[in-house]
């Protein structure tokens, strides 16, 4: 029999419960010693048992952050290292955060590369797309709000850095559920994005600028997408086409539409005729 619960069995003794903060952490001894390496791994080795101390039902307690303990087991399961904002639909916590506890259990993430798999491509790719559909969605309310200019700025970490200008809350609204991955696309295909918008629109040149955070920290990083589009509104046009909207209005409004109701303009224009014809 499999060791790791496989068929739906796995011994007592091989299951141990990680409470991290107050949220329990299930999981199995082997999956820790696999990495014999790291903290977990040499704590529950055979050779320290006799050393341990749990509480209750193998129960073992660690005053650590429990969101980025989520992550601390995704590694001993699948071998991978995942960073909170990019690559799992974990909780979002910061990289100094994850940095901190992937270092307290011995985990070195400069010795791992992420791997992704066939499904995370596939996400990636989908969540891409709506990000560039989102990018276009806001090009189309500039132009409804005769604007030709827009700055997005996407933090790398705090998404309470997101920046939008022009301020209107349309733009962001629209903006906002992409704040945590909107650094990573423009990061990494921020000039292919604005190829493809500036052949949405002809008269849009698009620019991206990268802010490197400083030193090793990334809490200063951002990327930011600028947008500017160059065509003229037709002023005369524009007259023309409300002139022939408001005649189209009266027209109606003097063949009784408004389900019967005589509006309060018809209403005074009759009444004025009446007294022309009196006077």
């Amino acid at each position: 029999m499999s060791k790791n619960g496989e068929n739906g069995y796995s011994p007592p003794e091989n299951r141990v419960v990680l409470n991290v903060g107050g949220i329990k952490f299930e999981t199995y001894r082997t999956t820790l010693t696999a990495f014999p390496e790291t903290f977990l791994g040499t704590m529950f080795a055979p050779r320290n048992e006799a050393l341990l101390r749990n509480t209750n039902d193998n129960e073992y307690f660690f005053d650590r952050n429990p969101r980025a303990f989520y992550y601390i087991m995704e590694y001993y399961r699948t071998g991978k290292v995942y960073w909170g904002d990019y690559g799992l639909n974990g909780p979002k916590i910061s990289r100094k955060q994850l940095e901190a506890e992937y270092d307290y259990f011995q985990i070195h993430p400069e010795n791992h590369i992420l791997a992704p798999t066939r499904g995370d491509e596939h996400d990636a790719a989908t969540r891409l797309d709506e990000f560039v559909n989102m990018l276009a969605s806001v090009l189309e309310e500039l132009r409804a709000n005769f604007r030709t200019r827009a700055k997005i700025t996407f933090p790398a970490l705090d998404s309470r850095k997101l920046c939008v200008r022009p301020d209107l809350k349309i733009l962001c609204d629209l903006v906002q559920p992409f704040s945590l991955v909107g650094y990573h696309f423009l990061r990494l295909f921020g000039d292919e994005i604005g190829k493809h918008l500036e052949t949405k629109i002809s008269t849009l040149e698009c620019r991206c600028v990268l802010k490197e955070g400083s030193g090793t920290d990334d809490e200063d990083a951002a990327c930011t997408i600028i947008f500017t589009m160059t065509h003229k509104l037709d002023v005369e046009l524009i007259k023309n086409l409300s002139v022939i909207a408001n005649t189209n209005i009266n027209e109606l409004t003097d063949m009784g539409v408004n389900s019967g109701r005589t509006t309060k303009s018809s209403t005074t224009m009759k009444t004025r005729s009446s007294n022309r014809r009196n006077g």
